[in-house]
């Protein structure tokens, strides 16, 4: 299932506002009910939900989004359900049940998990101890795959640096540029590089 589309030049997340109908960013605009796991988008928000979701900031978030998939294990919207308790222990710097529950998004098919987990193993940053560069490209793959632009960076970084593989700067050139079309501005800077070093051929 794609998750990505393209409006107006830019890459959103394919999901749809309960309201509305149009397509909601789930990176920036997006509002869940903690009820019931309905989405909205950004301006819809506080008039569709004001009778269903909690509105107490004091409420435990994670809580009642557990509570959703324990009524609804196959809730429509679980793949975001998922992200957002991410999300929410991300902010409590729990990194342990950040990373678990972003796996479990991405493995169902959001790109903007499987770009955050692919980020992990990269870095090799908590929970885990040292990189692990065939996962990292294995998650970026799939994140781009998905339309994520900015994964096309960092599998053009591993063919780059040689992470795990065979420096390769042909493959490295043909991800940068691929990002670049995109939409990626860490692979249009990259692109634009290359393209003035080597007078005009990537």
């Amino acid at each position: 299932m794609k998750f990505i589309y393209k409006y107006n030049g830019i890459y959103k997340f394919k999901m749809f506002c309960l309201d509305c109908k149009k397509a909601v960013n789930l990176l920036y605009k997006n509002n869940i009910c903690y009820d019931c796991g309905e989405i909205t988008c950004y301006k819809c928000g506080e008039k569709s939900l004001k009778n269903c979701c909690s509105k107490n900031k004091k409420i435990n978030k994670i809580n009642k989004l557990k509570n959703i998939l324990e009524k609804s294990p196959n809730h429509k919207n679980k793949i975001l359900i998922y992200y957002k308790i991410g999300l929410e222990y991300s902010f409590k710097k729990d990194i342990k049940n950040t990373f678990e529950n972003e796996l479990k998004a991405a493995k169902l098919g959001l790109p903007v998990a499987q770009f955050f987990i692919a980020g992990v193993y990269f870095k090799g940053i908590e929970p885990l101890e040292t990189p692990d560069f065939e996962k990292a490209r294995h998650w970026f793959t799939i994140s781009l795959e998905n339309g994520y632009p900015n994964s096309a960076y960092y599998l053009g970084l591993i063919y780059e640096r040689g992470n795990g593989v065979i420096k390769d700067e042909y493959r490295a050139s043909t991800f940068y540029t691929y990002g670049y079309t995109l939409g990626s501005k860490n692979c249009k800077e990259k692109y634009l590089n290359r393209l003035s070093v080597n007078k005009g051929f990537i």
